[in-house]
């Protein structure tokens, strides 16, 4: 089997094709949320060069349900689209691997979408559908097939099937610890079972995430536990299936697949007119207006922002979005961007690290209009 990353002879397609990704973009991609990863193909055709380019046109169909399934909730159905539209809408594709035989090809590839287009095409065929992506969580696989539980002592089954699978590339990214010495000491099996909430919330801030997903595989069954900062806990279970290897990484899938489904039910953005929401920013210096500003622009719910007064202090914005004020509020949250409402005008805070300042407070302007936010391409989502 070959790992390959160069250009396809694919003249027989009649479609134009969409740009192979090198190395370094393919790589600067990981956790795009419009980046489909692992597509599998098995096609057999008269000759090896007919498989090979049937086997990219499935996979970029293969690609573009799964897309779907990733950006709304189960049981939806991703729309067929005609052959033309769906070639317009791939931008890149990078094979992960191939092997051909004299009428066979099969591979592994990812397929990266252009955002404003399937956005487009999921709208005009009435699908709703979420770009609101969660914070990244920490995950903790414990293998407790044993009895024992394990964490990190040693590379488990479990934790090996967790990085074998896309599981960054979600609606809610999971991120898997290093395992050093200071995260050992920070959390053992017992803990993380017990879900300390002093230490989940440590090992959170230790990776800048939002949470700890702690996931426990049993012999039958995986049992997940999501900690969130400032929530309560919630607790889901999963079948094992049938198999080792294979049937590992089909149960990580499983419980990627039940955390994003639970975010995508709670964060869909209806279709509907756009609403406007004045807002004061508190500034502390010129390196946190800029950040707020490219948090902003990562919002995929915020269309557009224009500056009303700029002073030192504090920005006044007239914001635009999709979706109702609780929507905008959790979407916002995700990049550490707090709105109150209660009482006189709202205000949005950054609520995160605070940035490199430059020294001095934004100077005065008044009438400013910042063009509409253009879609963010890793890891957050742009609109």
């Amino acid at each position: 089997m070959r790992h390959i990353l160069l250009a396809l002879s694919l003249a027989a397609l009649p479609l134009a094709l969409p740009k192979l990704l090198p190395p370094a973009a393919a790589a600067e991609t990981v956790g795009d949320l419009f980046m489909v990863r692992d597509v599998a193909v098995d096609v057999t055709a008269a000759s090896a060069t007919a498989a090979r380019d049937q086997g990219i046109q499935e996979g970029q169909r293969r690609a573009w349900a799964m897309l779907v399934d990733r950006l709304t909730p189960a049981g939806t159905t991703a729309p067929t689209l005609p052959a033309e539209e769906l070639g317009r809408m791939v931008e890149a594709f990078q094979v992960q691997e191939e092997r051909t035989s004299a009428v066979r090809y099969l591979g592994r590839l990812a397929v990266r979408f252009n955002p404003t287009a399937v956005r487009a095409a999921l709208r005009n065929r009435g699908v709703a559908f979420t770009e609101i992506r969660s914070k990244p969580l920490v995950l903790l696989p414990v293998d407790q097939t044993s009895g024992q539980p394990v964490l990190w002592q040693g590379e488990t089954g479990w934790r090996t099937a967790w990085g074998e699978v896309d599981a960054a590339g979600g609606l809610v990214p999971l991120l898997l610890p290093m395992g050093d010495a200071q995260d050992v000491s920070a959390v053992d099996a017992a803990t993380a079972l017990a879900g300390d909430p002093a230490q989940m919330q440590a090992l959170a801030e230790k990776y800048r995430a939002g949470g700890v997903v702690v996931t426990v595989l049993g012999p039958q069954n995986v049992s997940s536990t999501i900690h969130r900062d400032g929530g309560s806990p919630e607790t889901f279970t999963s079948p094992v299936p049938a198999g080792r290897e294979t049937a590992l990484e089909a149960a990580a899938l499983t419980v990627m697949g039940a955390i994003d489904d639970a975010w995508a039910k709670a964060n869909i953005v209806q279709g509907g007119a756009v609403r406007t929401l004045a807002v004061t920013v508190p500034l502390a210096d010129m390196g946190e207006w800029v950040e707020v500003r490219k948090r902003l622009s990562q919002v995929p719910t915020v269309t557009g922002s224009r500056v009303i007064s700029l002073s030192r202090g504090k920005a006044d914005l007239e914001l635009t979005y999709q979706g109702d004020e609780s929507l905008l509020r959790t979407a916002l949250a995700q990049q550490d961007l707090g709105l109150s409402t209660g009482g006189g005008t709202p205000t949005l805070r950054y609520e995160g690290r605070r940035p490199t300042s430059a020294g001095t407070a934004p100077a005065a302007e008044t009438g400013t209009a910042e063009p509409s936010a253009t879609p963010a391409q890793a890891p957050a989502t742009g609109r």
